[in-house]
């Protein structure tokens, strides 16, 4: 078994969106896939307030990146492209940036450094 084709065919089923109506669009789950993490972030900073949840919600982190895949920071092997440019994958508590040394960050505020 070619493991190229086998990862090409695990991509392709995490590409499929379902509902209970049919498949959703990539912007709708990446919509849903921002609101989620907008979540988490408010939980881990312990605010709540509904506004700044709203502008986590709707922060296009890949326009602060350039064009994907994205390098992003993996524990114990460094910085990893991403494995599309599927922007569902900036929004988690990731380190990313546009090179090796990438200074940019799709972290939560609380993992930023000061």
């Amino acid at each position: 078994m070619n493991n190229g084709n086998a990862q090409h065919d695990i991509m392709a089923l995490q590409e499929r969106r379902f509902t209970e109506e049919g498949v959703r669009t990539g912007a709708e789950a990446l919509e849903i896939v921002r609101r989620a993490y907008a979540k988490q972030v408010m939980a881990a900073a312990g605010v709540d307030d509904p506004r700044i949840e709203a502008g986590f919600a709707v922060v296009r982190r890949e326009d602060f990146l350039g064009p994907g895949p994205w390098p992003i920071v993996r524990w114990f092997r460094g910085h990893v492209p991403t494995p599309s440019d599927d922007p569902v994958y900036l929004n988690t508590d990731v380190w990313s940036g546009t090179g090796p040394r990438a200074t940019s960050t799709t972290a939560s505020p609380p993992c930023m450094p000061c």
